[in-house]
């Protein structure tokens, strides 16, 4: 087993290395690659297929002793692509480490080997250049067969001669032994050997009987669930034989439950406890009769049982029964029990009283109030009673004063209070009225005309008045005529509201009574004016005044030299001229119907609009259309234009059926549409059947033709062979370009989809990271995602993967995003991670990064390595951070799972005790995680995938966990795998 840790190298050479311990799973020492990794047969052959340069299929199988000669070899290729074959004994090869290739420049390749010794051979066919499709068969020719045995069913045989052997195999599930009988002829000596996962020698096995006899017995207590492989060896002597393999089981008892009490019960939540006499599960059903209806669930493998259920109703009789598994399978069910939850609580607002207005001066005023227990303070105030404003004070207070400032003067208001209790009651008051000092009247003035007088009687006294201006003017000119000696009056003006001694447009503060403001360029509007005595008293008058202004223009701007010119296929540029400074909009469309849009610069006489996003081969009809100053339009006639390029997209179906095109050099285009049904989880394109030596890119656009810049995706790596995917497509028409980034060449494309589930709104993320870019590569990481992803999507789940360079810390958390928006209320959610992980100080972040996302639940700062992820704090998704990022996820049945080193400490992804969120975790928060290469995936993977959920069909994580946990710390004694459940009830895929 390899541990997935990182190593980091100091300098070009790896011998500098050092090692930084991460949080994903490990690998094995030789690194799985893009596709297939398939058991197969000696004799049966396979297809496959590599999408491009560098691409790998794996594939492996087993043999006996004796074989002569074992030969590997591709077939069914073509001309175009040059597929290389490599063969190793006992481990994955690489292009650097095999026993056997073949690398011809074609790719057909032939691996030959004479006398092979029994065991696991494993091959790997890589594209030295070029994609394609190719055939693989394995041969061999002598040797002896492995013949499968059926438990409790013998089965005959026969050896001629001393040394002969004959081999046997068996599966065995969760049992309590295997034993394994040979009835052998009298006069000889057949010996019997077994062996876990490979073939027995005489040396190498797990147990054996070896007795002067033909009749030898094995027997292997508690056997590993897998397959049992054994050998029947004549030591002297020929004849015929049976043989008979027998997998017993174990515990048939179920646990026994006793003391059963319930504690802690209140309003909405109740504890159930009891005591089993050997370790088992803990499952409360529990509803208002005898049918219970809910469930809540504790830990697993316990004997002292405690499950608190929360959601209850006040003043209610519960009853319930508790249930309990064995490892073993056994359930035991207890009788029937009751509790009755507490008295609701407080459901009776506050009461308002002694509600008042004070401290009222012209632009605020303080409102109290009391209630009878502590609240909130809020105020509702406005001109009539619909209200629309409102102001806060303190809360939980029993004497409640807020204070409202920006009134206006002179102005009679409408208000209520409102306060609510710490139980969420909330009490309104009647409505009441309070009246601002100062500014009695705003007086409107006629432009020209001196106001007919006015006085102030003491210092400190306002006036207020307004005028309005319709039309532009040089300016506004305000005149105050004050008393003639023994005071001083001083003059403000503001636009659009009342103005006061500090907030102002203009003002006159001369010594004297008589003032003058000037508003030059004023704005079309409402004018302010305020009339203060800075001291004394007297009769006054204001007149408003205004200069320039002009005849109102009612004649729109004289369009001419329309023309269009820089055609091409998805784009064009319209001008034309006007006889004054006014707008710039063009109209087109495929129709006289127009429909779309284009604006330019506004004011000008020379007006220029570049119209993008065309279709090809198109022709559009246009007119432009200007607007000057004074509002007065102009439209010009129709007038038509056709851009460049081909007579527009090729279509295609979602059958996967392809079409074949070539592009003719840098900067080429071609497009191309779909069209998408309702109901489908995801729209795939690509393009594939490239070549070398040119680099083009694809993008997707739903209702229009994408550009390089505008599209909603886009595969764009430095090879021509792309894929974009759309997951949850809009039914209606999608656009596809494919675009020489540089070089010219021939390319294939094609669309597929997938259709919803039909029984429920189901998405997942599957993400597998086994080649990094920075960091030591794992083995099996991309395998686990792979195999999530088939098992999710055979449970109706719309499945987005992330494999290797695709799963950078940006694209992790964009697919992040973008689940927790599609995700509702009703929508299960997976997340699948595998590969690297560790402590954040691993990761070269400090044990304070992310805390402005919430901070550390459980006090291990652990985090997950993206493909990206460099060991100096760069490239990793934090535990807090991820959390973060799942906050607004609705959905309540959510399960995450990690297959990683130090995933213990990922404990902020479950959220809060309600979530709904079932998180497995490989180990603890200072544990590792590995990698199997006997099992061809991560070791946590294995054991709760594939021989939980898929071989032992558990049909719940709990149960999968209770049992697969053992398995796997059975085989790493180091490491324990951990389970966060905040779902209500036993959680299903």
């Amino acid at each position: 087993m390899v541990k997935r840790e990182i190593k980091k190298a100091m300098g070009r050479t790896a011998l500098g290395a050092i090692f930084v311990l991460f949080f994903l799973l490990v690998s094995p020492m030789s690194v799985l690659g893009d596709n297939t990794n398939q058991q197969i047969s000696l004799g049966s052959p396979v297809n496959g297929s590599l999408s491009g340069t560098g691409a790998k299929d794996y594939y492996y199988f087993t043999i006996g002793e004796g074989y002569t000669s074992l030969t590997v070899q591709t077939y069914n290729t073509e001309d175009g692509y040059d597929f290389d074959l490599y063969v190793k004994y006992g481990d994955y090869p690489t292009t650097s480490d095999y026993d056997g290739r073949g690398y011809t420049s074609s790719s057909d390749e032939t691996v030959s080997f004479s006398n092979p010794p029994a065991g696991t051979y494993y091959v790997m066919v890589h594209s030295y250049s070029g994609s394609g499709t190719y055939s693989l068969v394995a041969t061999a020719d002598g040797g002896t067969e492995v013949t499968a045995l059926t438990s409790g069913e013998a089965a005959s045989g026969s050896l001629s001669d001393t040394g002969d052997k004959d081999y046997y195999s068996i599966d065995v599930g969760t049992a309590s032994s295997l034993t394994v009988v040979t009835d052998g002829p009298s006069g000889a000596d057949f010996d019997l050997y077994v062996k876990y996962g490979a073939l027995p020698t005489t040396s190498d096995y797990d147990g054996r009987g070896y007795t002067s006899s033909s009749d030898e017995q094995v027997t292997i207590n508690n056997p590993q669930a897998g397959t049992y492989y054994i050998m029947v060896r004549s030591y002297s002597g020929s004849g015929s034989y049976t043989i008979t393999a027998t997998v017993s089981g174990s515990d048939t008892t179920p646990p026994a439950i006793s003391d059963i009490t319930v504690t802690s019960i209140t309003s909405d939540s109740a504890t159930i406890t009891w005591v089993t006499d050997e370790p088992s599960s803990s499952v409360v059903e529990y509803g208002t009769t005898t049918s219970y209806g809910s469930t809540a669930t504790g830990s697993d493998g316990v004997t002292s049982h405690s499950v608190t259920i929360s959601g209850l109703s006040a003043g209610t009789t519960y009853h319930f029964r508790v249930r309990s598994t064995d490892a073993a399978g056994n359930t035991a069910v207890s009788g029937d029990h009751t509790f009755t939850t507490s008295s609701a609580v407080d459901t009776e607002a506050p009461t308002i009283s002694s509600v008042s207005a004070s401290s009222i001066t012209e632009d605020s005023v303080t409102i109290t109030w009391v209630t009878d227990e502590p609240s909130s303070s809020v105020v509702e105030y406005g001109t009539t009673t619909s209200y629309g404003s409102t102001a806060t004070g303190s809360d939980g207070v029993t004497s409640h004063s807020v204070t409202i400032s920006g009134l206006s003067p002179g102005t009679t208001y409408h208000y209520r209070v409102r306060s609510t209790d710490a139980a969420g009651n909330t009490a309104t008051s009647g409505d009441h009225t309070f009246t601002t000092t100062g500014g009695s009247t705003v007086i409107e003035l006629t432009l020209g005309s001196w106001s007919s007088g006015d006085s102030l009687s003491s210092t400190g006294d306002k006036a207020y008045y307004k005028v309005y201006l319709d039309d532009s003017y040089d300016s506004l000119v305000v005149n105050l005529d004050g008393p003639s000696s023994g005071a001083d009056f001083d003059l403000y003006v503001k636009y659009g509201d009342l103005p006061t001694t500090s907030d102002y447009d203009g003002r006159g503060y001369t010594s004297s009574a008589d003032e003058q403001v000037t508003i030059n360029d004023p704005s079309t509007g409402w004018y302010y004016i305020m009339v203060h005595s800075y001291s004394g008293s007297g009769t006054f008058y204001v007149k408003a005044d205004v200069t320039g202004g002009s005849q109102e223009d009612t004649t729109p701007p004289a369009i001419s030299s329309i023309s269009v010119s820089s055609i091409t296929e998805d784009s064009a540029t319209i001008t034309w001229v006007t006889d004054e400074p006014s707008s710039s909009v063009v109209e087109y469309g495929t129709t006289t119907s127009y429909g779309s849009t284009a604006t330019g610069s506004d004011g000008v006489t020379s007006h220029s609009v570049t119209i993008s996003g065309l279709s090809p081969g198109t022709t559009y009809h246009y007119r432009v259309r200007s607007t000057d100053a004074a509002g007065n339009t102009a439209t010009s006639g129709d007038h038509t234009f056709t851009t460049t390029g081909s007579s527009g997209p090729t279509e295609l179906t979602l059958d996967g059926s392809g079409i074949s095109s070539s592009l003719s050099g840098t900067g080429a285009k071609e497009y191309y549409y779909v069209t998408v049904p309702s109901g489908k989880a995801s729209l795939t394109v690509e393009t594939y059947n490239t070549g070398s030596g040119y680099d083009f890119d694809l993008y997707v656009k739903y209702g229009d033709l994408p550009t390089t810049s505008d599209y909603d995706g886009r595969g764009y790596t430095e090879s021509a062979s792309e894929t974009v995917t759309i997951n949850n497509p809009q039914a209606g028409t999608y656009y596809i370009m494919v675009h020489s980034y540089s070089g010219s060449g021939t390319y294939s494309i094609r669309a597929k989809s997938t259709d919803q589930s039909s029984s429920s709104n189901k998405i997942a993320l599957c993400i597998g990271i086994s080649d990094y870019r920075y960091i030591n590569d794992l083995s099996y990481a991309d395998d686990d995602a792979y195999d999530w992803a088939d098992y999710l999507q055979s449970k109706g789940y719309s499945v987005t993967l992330l494999i290797d360079s695709q799963a950078s810390e940006a694209a992790i958390y964009d697919a992040i995003d973008n689940l927790v928006s599609s995700a509702g209320p009703d929508t299960w959610v997976a997340i699948t991670f595998s590969g690297h992980g560790g402590f954040q100080s691993e990761g070269g972040y400090s044990s304070s990064a992310g805390t402005t996302y919430g901070g550390q639940v459980d006090g291990h700062p652990s985090l997950y390595f993206a493909w990206d992820a460099d060991g100096n704090g760069h490239g990793c998704i934090l535990d807090n951070v991820l959390a973060y990022h799942l906050e607004n996820l609705q959905s309540t049945h959510v399960f995450i799972f990690f297959d990683s080193c130090r995933s213990g400490g990922m404990d902020e992804v479950a959220g809060s005790s309600d979530s709904g969120r079932y998180v497995s975790e490989t180990c603890g928060w200072d544990e590792y995680g590995y990698d199997a290469p006997q099992y061809n995936n991560g070791a946590w993977t294995h054991w709760f995938l594939e021989w939980g959920l898929i071989q032992q069909g558990f049909s719940n994580c709990e149960t999968t966990y209770y049992y697969a946990a053992p398995k796997y710390n059975s085989e790493h004694s180091d490491s324990h795998p951990e389970e966060e459940d905040h779902y209500s009830g036993y959680f299903s895929l």
